[in-house]
């Protein structure tokens, strides 16, 4: 895998957020814009890791309130609409016509209602455990009939607190929780919120990437106010647009054993649009940092490279 050593930070206004964005590799290659997940996740440099720096060009991006854009935590103008718009508004200002739209978990929601906004911008998604954002997906994360009957003990230490398993008052609690000016209660609320998604995002179970109280606040607080408002997406908004987005190329790369985001969504989207391709990776979880899950989005990448070098070549030559 790769290493990129020429990543370079930039800012771009947008109403009261400086969203944050970097752009590293080949600056004449292939564009690819990494959505990442959350919601509240910020960039990982790990990301990177995918792409060949010689030959793309990648764009990675702190969605409002998220790493190192400001207001940190900021949920003033921060709706799913507001970033979509953001992401066009930074290919716009690279002057990019189409790029390889590239999301992980909440990263896949955002590709693809930015797709279905903008579809003429978007050569191919390649998404990795998808999340479709509706109702169902929210039941299944927080209430007491899905991944709670994975990890049991996990998700009664997370419900006592609250004293309900009812997923839109757990979600209410916790939200009102976090942002208490009380800091022993914000960071206890937002720790325990925090401990219950890392839980069920590896197939075995890992150190937390997140490790900064503050970190975790931030995250909890974005997260908890987008999934009170339904990821500010109407019901099924994702396969009800499906038809917008059925003529760009997709690459679906899913664990077998995600507990997080269910493979059925996973499979209904590759059943719904003509040219996905769908990759079920077994002995996995959720999360990109799992070994296997990793070398399939390694390969991917590589074999876009070399599709994408070998029409260049005999496009080239077609035109001596």
């Amino acid at each position: 895998m790769y290493i990129h050593n020429n990543v370079k930070s930039y800012f771009i206004q947008r109403d009261i957020h400086s969203i944050h964005y970097t752009v590293s590799g080949n600056d004449d290659g292939l564009p690819v814009v990494v959505i990442h997940g959350g919601p509240g996740g910020g960039m990982s440099m790990d990301s990177l890791k995918f792409f060949d720096p010689d030959f793309y060009k990648v764009i990675m991006i702190d969605q409002r309130g998220c790493g190192k854009s400001t207001p940190s935590a900021s949920i003033v103008n921060n709706t799913t609409q507001d970033l979509i718009e953001d992401i066009n508004a930074i290919r716009q200002a690279l002057s990019i016509n189409t790029w390889i739209v590239f999301g992980g978990s909440w990263g896949t929601t955002l590709a693809l209602t930015y797709a279905q906004k903008y579809p003429e911008n978007v050569k191919k998604l390649v998404l990795r455990g998808v999340f479709l954002g509706r109702q169902a997906d929210l039941e299944w994360l927080y209430g007491p009939n899905g991944a709670s009957n994975f990890f049991y003990d996990e998700y009664q230490n997370f419900t006592k607190y609250a004293n309900t398993q009812n997923v839109d008052e757990l979600i209410k609690f916790y939200h009102k929780q976090i942002n208490s000016n009380d800091s022993v209660i914000s960071q206890k609320s937002a720790q325990m919120w925090a401990d219950w998604e890392m839980s069920i995002v590896t197939l075995i179970p890992t150190k937390s990437p997140i490790e900064n109280i503050q970190d975790i606040i931030n995250f909890s607080q974005m997260e908890t106010h987008y999934f009170l408002n339904n990821c500010f997406l109407k019901e099924n908004q994702i396969m009800n647009n499906i038809d917008k987005i059925k003529h760009i190329p997709m690459i679906i790369v899913h664990g077998r054993y995600d507990i997080d985001c269910r493979p059925s969504a996973a499979f209904l989207l590759a059943d719904s649009v003509e040219k996905a391709q769908l990759a079920i990776i077994e002995a996995s979880g959720h999360s990109q940092r799992e070994e296997n899950i990793a070398k399939e989005l390694y390969l991917i990448m590589e074999e876009e490279k070399d599709k994408s070098a070998a029409f260049h070549y005999h496009y080239t030559n077609w035109n001596i």
